[in-house]
């Protein structure tokens, strides 16, 4: 579950990336786009169940 939350973390760290860290216009897009990426899928991978666990309400 954690290692979810850390690609999350590390996705917006790449984003980040993008406006302040990268030198050039396609190092920039490339950084933006994978970190989204990163971020989305690290997220979703965090706010899904696995498989067996129950949820309480």
């Amino acid at each position: 579950m954690w290692q979810h939350w850390t690609n999350t973390v590390l996705g917006l760290v790449l984003i980040v990336m993008a406006f302040f860290g990268a030198v050039d216009t396609t190092y920039a897009w490339a950084f933006g786009i994978l970190g989204t990426v990163i971020a989305i899928v690290g997220l979703w991978g965090a706010t899904e169940l696995s498989e067996g666990t129950v949820r309480h309400a």
